[in-house]
C-alpha cells in the first residue's frame, strides 16, 4: 500500500482518519469485521460499501489497520433528522458510530484508541457528540451476559468523556439495555447544551420537561 497512516498505536497497528474512497478499495478486510452484517456470507464486501458511503456523504470515518488489513473503524456522522436531536442546530450535534473492532483483534483497547483519535483534533469542542446503543446490534462475546456487555460499553464510553442520558426515544426505550450517550464539548454553549437536554423527553415527563415546554 502506498498511502502513509496518521498514528501508530503498537505492534504494527495504525489508525488512519478520512481515507480517500480509492484506499478502501484496496484494503483487505479482517475476516472478523462483520458485526453489524450478523457476519454472514459477503460481509466484507457489505462493509466496504458501508465505508464508502460513508466517504461519499462527507462523513468523517477513522479505520484501524494492521499493515494493508483493515482490522476497525468508526464514522461521525449527523443524525438522521426525524430524531429528536436531528434537527437542533443541524451539524452541532453529530452521532459516533457505528464503531466495530475485528473479533480476533478485541481485547486490545482499539476501540478506546479510535475515540480518542477522534477527539484528539479538538474538532468536536464546540459540538455535542452522542452514541446509541441498541442490543439487537451487540456481537456479545460467549460467556457473558447482556448486562455484563452492556457495562463494558458504558465503561469505554465514561473513559472517553460521554455520559448516559435518559431518554424517551422510542428505539432507546424500547429495551432497558439500550443507551443514549453523549459528550458535550468544552466550547459547547448554554443555548444547545439546554436545547438538547430539552429534546430528551417528547412523549413522557422526565428531566426539564415541563419546563422545556415553556
Amino acid at each position: 500500500m502506498s498511502w502513509e497512516c496518521d498514528a501508530e498505536v503498537s505492534d504494527g497497528i495504525t489508525l488512519e482518519r478520512d481515507p480517500q474512497r480509492g484506499v478502501l478499495d484496496g484494503i483487505e478486510i479482517d475476516e472478523g469485521i462483520g458485526a453489524f452484517t450478523k457476519y454472514q456470507e459477503g460481509s466484507d464486501s457489505k462493509t466496504r460499501e458501508v465505508l464508502r458511503e460513508a466517504v461519499d456523504k462527507g462523513e468523517s470515518l477513522v479505520i484501524a489497520l494492521d499493515g494493508g488489513k483493515l482490522i476497525g473503524y468508526l464514522t461521525v456522522a449527523l443524525p438522521p433528522r426525524n430524531e429528536p436531536w436531528g434537527e437542533i442546530d443541524r451539524g452541532s450535534i453529530v452521532e459516533l458510530g457505528p464503531i466495530e473492532v475485528s473479533r480476533s483483534y478485541r481485547g486490545r483497547k482499539l476501540g478506546k484508541r479510535m475515540i480518542e483519535y477522534v477527539f484528539a483534533s479538538g474538532d468536536y469542542e464546540d459540538k455535542i457528540v452522542i452514541t446509541k446503543e441498541y442490543s439487537w446490534h451487540w456481537d456479545i462475546p460467549r460467556g457473558m451476559s447482556k448486562d455484563q456487555y452492556r457495562e463494558l460499553l458504558m465503561e469505554l464510553k465514561r473513559s472517553t468523556g460521554f455520559k448516559e442520558f435518559a431518554t424517551d426515544e422510542p428505539n432507546i426505550a424500547y429495551d432497558y439495555a439500550n443507551s443514549l450517550t453523549a459528550r458535550i464539548g468544552e466550547k459547547v454553549g448554554d443555548g444547545l447544551r439546554t436545547s438538547f437536554l430539552c429534546c430528551l423527553y417528547k412523549n413522557s415527563v422526565g428531566w426539564g420537561a415541563e419546563w422545556c415546554r415553556d
